[in-house]
């Protein structure tokens, strides 16, 4: 998810149950410890600084050791004893008892703990894969439980307009705080309802495609929802012959007929032993969790392979993905070297945002 819904979402938990208790610093500091898991992303360029580059690192540290569940309970704790320790001996609070202040820690621990794991598992709402249980030296498996995309305006809004309520009620009427805690706990539930109705639609739009009549066996199914909606969602669907890719409206009659393209599949025997024995194979394969397929061609460069993502496009039904790794191969089918080639629409924000305002208000 985006870091301001991250942030929102820690300072949503420290509001309930957390700010009467620590203060209002307590939001601060929340949010604060639900949005670091994303430092992550500095990681690579920190070990290149340090002689140490790591190759993929932005695929395979974002997303990794800071958003698996050892980080958010062990991590989250250590940053809140932090907080204790900052405050009870550095700031001026020395004049209440040792009991008092040592009493305040094991909130300030459980709010810490909360406020990390909401990263990880919120993260993990999305499709684009978290390695919850991360392991040193290995590349751990991407869960992804596919409720929301990755950037969702109604659930952050749900968030901050939450928080604002609470604020606002909290200020204007300071002696009642009971019913701004109800409020912020009501926040928090109807986020988690959100979710739980992204898993709907999500089963939603895969039964829609289920119930066409496909003249092959289905092998694998996966549904992807499209940036701030749950009502368009991308379908992939896997075949014994082919990848069939399906645009599917939740609010389309039921005597529309689903839009989708169809590629033939390839095995990954056809792929030369060159590039399957790479790295950077083994990485996008591993990140595209399989869901991917393979293109040949030639142009004035020489002979080359395209691993692509389908999970992803600027068109809930279009085969051009939003990204690819494209391989270059000699006569021989020699591995020459490799690329990641993003889609136009990536580099063209006004483009791909008419594109998907289109297809979400266009049945």
């Amino acid at each position: 998810m985006d870091p301001l819904t991250h942030l929102a979402l820690g300072a949503a938990i420290a509001n309930v149950g957390f700010r009467d208790r620590l203060g209002r610093s307590a939001l601060w500091v929340g949010a604060g410890i639900a949005a670091c898991a994303d430092l992550d992303l500095f990681l690579p360029r920190l070990l290149a600084a340090v002689g140490k580059p790591a190759e993929f690192g932005l695929w395979t540290l974002h997303r990794g050791p800071t958003h698996s569940l050892l980080w958010a309970v062990l991590g989250g704790a250590l940053l809140g004893f932090c907080w204790f320790v900052w405050r009870a001996f550095w700031r001026q609070r020395r004049d209440k008892p040792f009991c008092d202040r040592l009493g305040a820690c094991g909130w300030m621990i459980l709010l810490g703990v909360l406020a990390a794991l909401s990263h990880p598992l919120l993260d993990t709402c999305t499709s684009y894969g978290t390695q919850l249980f991360w392991q040193p030296g290995e590349l751990s498996a991407r869960h992804s439980w596919d409720c929301i995309a990755i950037v969702d305006l109604f659930f952050g809004g749900i968030l901050v307009w939450g928080l604002l309520c609470s604020m606002l009620y909290r200020r204007r009427k300071p002696a009642q705080t009971r019913r701004a805690v109800i409020a912020g706990a009501l926040t928090i539930l109807l986020a988690v309802e959100y979710l739980a109705l992204g898993a709907v639609c999500r089963e939603a739009a895969i039964n829609e495609v289920r119930g066409m009549a496909l003249p092959h066996r289905i092998e694998r199914v996966r549904a992807v929802p499209s940036p701030g909606s749950l009502l368009l969602w991308r379908v992939v669907v896997k075949t014994p012959h082919s990848w069939q890719l399906c645009r599917v409206h939740l609010l389309a009659g039921k005597d529309r007929p689903i839009r989708m393209t169809i590629i033939p599949t390839r095995s990954e025997g056809a792929i030369p032993i060159a590039v399957r024995e790479s790295k950077a194979f083994a990485v996008f394969h591993w990140f595209t969790a399989g869901w991917m397929t393979y293109a040949t061609g030639r142009d004035a460069q020489g002979v080359w392979l395209d691993c692509i993502d389908l999970r992803y496009a600027v068109r809930a039904d279009d085969s051009e993905p939003l990204w690819k790794m494209r391989f270059r191969l000699d006569d021989s089918q020699n591995l020459l070297g490799y690329q990641f080639l993003s889609h136009p629409h990536m580099r063209n924000g006004e483009s791909r945002l008419s594109r998907l305002i289109y297809d979400q208000i266009n049945p």
